[in-house]
């Protein structure tokens, strides 16, 4: 015969019994932080490797290695802006050595396509917001055009609409460009490439006006984001100019799956933190036109939030995701 009693929420015993049962599960969860890691961690890139969040990866990995004796091992896992990789991630098992390296597509992609096949929310512990991409709409050294007053004073002004290069329909770029086209009244036209260094050599060439690059390439006439670029200070930032929907700037960041112990996740996000502040580390971001940033999962969690909201705003206004499916 089994005996059994009901304990009321608020009698001692439960919560004695409560007061255990948590501190078991609590000390388990200090326990497997402090042996972590104990072996490789794998981070999924979803873009192809050699990219600038290839190269962020590697220098933190680096520093990251130097303190725990454990690499991060990347794994290139492009295709289906980055749909591929995160959903690998989505799936892998919440026990801290499988991470996500995402980026600005990670919060775009909800918001350009009806199938997803991860809740980008849900599915994900943010872990660290690593570094912002500044974003600059640049033209040619030789151009005439010297400020964003002439940019936009050369769409408004000839028959002949400005061109704006992009890799591709969808992409930050295109995005940023059909969001300032419309706030500033200016006739531009979209034009698709498959690399930014195609778009650079045809500005080169006078074959296509302008491009969204980024910052400290060509004659840059304005920055996206909400502070200015680390690498070309003086050049002012499109909310500066006016312009605040363009306040918006692209990132990397690291998330893990759902799941994942919390204090792991506290572990990763402080170790990154103490990365970025080496300075050999923060100097090596700085130089690929990068700015770093300090970051908690709390915060992270929210910027993601925030961030969707904001890109699904501007790509729903534009149209991008009709254009997409044409």
């Amino acid at each position: 015969m089994h005996s059994l009693c009901f304990l009321s929420p608020s009698s001692s015993l439960w919560r004695w019994l409560i007061a255990v049962m948590t501190s078991g599960i609590l000390s388990a969860c200090v326990a497997r932080a402090e042996d972590y890691p104990n072996k490789p961690i794998k981070i999924v890139l979803p873009v192809g490797a050699g990219g600038s969040s290839d190269q962020v990866l590697r220098v933190v990995g680096r520093a990251l290695n130097d303190r725990w004796g454990q690499p991060l091992v990347i794994e290139a896992r492009p295709g289906a802006t980055g749909m591929i990789g995160a959903e690998a991630v989505a799936k892998a098992p919440p026990d801290g050595y499988t991470g996500l390296f995402a980026s600005t597509t990670f919060v775009q992609a909800p918001a350009l396509f009806t199938n997803v096949p991860y809740d980008y929310v849900k599915d994900f512990a943010p872990v660290h917001l690593t570094v912002s991409v500044t974003t600059a709409l640049v033209v040619s050294a030789d151009s005439p055009i010297k400020s964003l007053k002439d940019y936009i004073a050369a769409g408004q002004d000839t028959a002949k609409a400005l061109t704006f290069g992009s890799v591709g329909a969808g992409s930050s770029p295109h995005i940023y460009g059909a969001t300032f086209a419309k706030d500033s009244k200016t006739a531009m036209v979209h034009v698709t490439y498959r690399s930014e260094p195609a778009i650079v050599t045809d500005i080169l060439g006078g074959h296509v006006d302008s491009c969204f690059v980024k910052a400290g390439k060509l004659r840059a006439l304005a920055v996206t984001g909400p502070s200015r670029s680390q690498l070309i200070p003086e050049i002012e930032t499109f909310l500066e100019l006016g312009y605040p929907r363009l306040d918006i700037a692209g990132w990397f960041g690291l998330l893990m799956p759902a799941g994942t112990p919390k204090p792991i996740v506290d572990k990763v996000s402080t170790g990154i933190n103490e990365a970025l502040h080496t300075p050999e580390v923060r100097k090596s971001i700085v130089d690929m036109g990068l700015d770093p940033l300090d970051s908690t999962p709390e915060s992270f969690s929210r910027f993601i939030e925030q961030a969707f909201v904001k890109w699904r705003g501007l790509i729903n206004e534009n149209g991008i995701a009709s254009q997409m499916r044409r």
